[in-house]
């Protein structure tokens, strides 16, 4: 597949290739930038990224090394707005 234009993704606020994809793929360096991200894997094998006090989405490993976030019981999600790290 061949894309031309960018879109954005409406969970966090990065270019995508193709913003009507059914999945797409971000990197961690991308989203480390912009979130607090914690794991542990003794406890449970997913990724964690704090958008803020209250929101956290949790990403569950899907093999390969690949995680993933199954945003259908997420009705609306508001646009994280405000909330990037500060070093």
């Amino acid at each position: 597949m061949d894309f031309t234009q960018q879109g954005h993704l409406r969970l966090f606020d990065f270019p995508v290739f193709n913003s009507k994809s059914l999945a797409n793929i971000i990197s961690l360096k991308d989203v480390m930038a912009q979130f607090c991200i914690t794991m542990d894997s003794l406890v449970e094998k997913v990724i964690l990224v704090h958008v803020n006090d209250d929101m956290v989405y949790k990403f569950m490993e899907c093999g390969q090394g690949l995680y993933y976030l199954d945003t259908k019981h997420l009705d609306k999600l508001p646009k994280p707005n405000s909330t990037k790290k500060t070093s």
